[in-house]
């Protein structure tokens, strides 16, 4: 299965892919803070519309140019860090090998191409290592989150609800996600069934 030109058959959010699997690590830090800064920014100005801490300068905006500062180097050390797992966990999978096998790793039928399936495999593996790994931190963070928010949200202010909602989906993902893995990897076993399987 060879590598495609970059922009060959593939769609908006796997363009996006690519371009995440393949940028160097200071555009990852500029385009993470900037969509980490804008988005905690926007929160505030639902829950604190007021002045920040420098005259001018309301607090949403202070707050997001802050955080965005110091999300954006993290995540992008985050993501290198993911990315070369993942190409040492698929034995070197280029690019676009790997997004061409994604989804194939989580849902849909088998790949009937031999190599498309190893490395879906391989990633499927790879992501429910990863999960094993942080399941109590992720369990216990998750946990701890929604229940402070539901608190927070019947003592302070309603908006917490939707804070809430969201930390009990990572919570449910967390919980309903290595089980699925688990079936995919059956599915995909490279010594199983050679005729591609049913979708999951």
């Amino acid at each position: 299965m060879n590598e495609s030109p970059p922009d060959e058959g593939l769609t908006g959010y796997g363009r996006l892919r690519r371009w995440a699997l393949t940028a160097p690590w200071w555009q990852l830090a500029v385009i993470n803070g900037l969509f980490a800064g804008v988005v905690f920014g926007l929160l505030n100005a639902l829950m604190d519309p007021g002045d920040g801490p420098v005259a001018g300068l309301p607090a949403p905006v202070f707050d997001g140019l802050y955080f965005g500062l110091i999300m954006g180097p993290l995540l992008a050390w985050f993501g290198v860090r993911q990315r070369r797992r993942v190409r040492a966990a698929t034995g070197g999978a280029t690019p676009g090998q790997v997004i061409e096998s994604t989804r194939a790793a989580f849902r849909g039928p088998v790949p009937a191409d031999p190599e498309a399936r190893r490395v879906a495999y391989d990633l499927a593996r790879h992501q429910l290592d990863e999960l094993r790994r942080r399941r109590a931190f992720a369990l216990v963070t998750f946990g701890f989150f929604t229940a402070l928010s539901v608190v927070l949200a019947l003592t302070d202010d309603p908006w917490f609800w939707l804070i809430a909602l969201m930390f009990a989906g990572f919570l449910g993902w967390a919980v309903w996600l290595p089980g699925h893995l688990r079936r995919r990897i059956e599915l995909l076993r490279p010594d199983a069934a050679s005729e591609p399987g049913p979708a999951v």
